[in-house]
């Protein structure tokens, strides 16, 4: 919407460039408009990282203080399968040697990735 509402003033101040004195503060008013619609914009998106900050933020049983930070920036969300190894307890082999005596879980974990942090939940 803002975008449209740029290019409409844009193409109004255009038609109206019939001297090169009107053009000069044509151009100077559309650099203008140009920034107040860039800090419009702006202000837009970072209102809108806050309110899913603060879902995500929600979701969480305890909260999570680090999404509160205004500068967090959400990238993307998704599911992570961790693989749990569990050896038996008379086993006497090494941890990670793939024995016939270990078993294998997976753990489904719930993963929110910011501008500064990964964050790993489970269900």
């Amino acid at each position: 919407m803002i975008s449209r509402f740029y290019v409409s003033l844009y193409l109004i101040l255009e038609f109206f460039l019939q001297s090169l004195c009107l053009k000069s503060m044509c151009l100077y008013f559309t650099a203008l408009i140009y920034t107040y619609v860039t800090l419009i914009f702006n202000q837009v998106s970072e209102t809108e990282n806050i309110r899913k900050n603060l879902a995500i933020e929600r979701m969480m049983i305890e909260g999570c203080d680090i999404l509160l930070d205004v500068n967090q920036v959400f990238v993307r969300q998704g599911t992570l399968i961790q693989l749990l190894q569990s050896h038996s307890r008379g086993s006497s082999s090494s941890k990670g040697t793939g024995s016939k005596s270990s078993k294998e879980r997976e753990a489904v974990r719930q993963c929110f990735l910011f501008s500064n942090h990964l964050i790993v939940t489970t269900r």
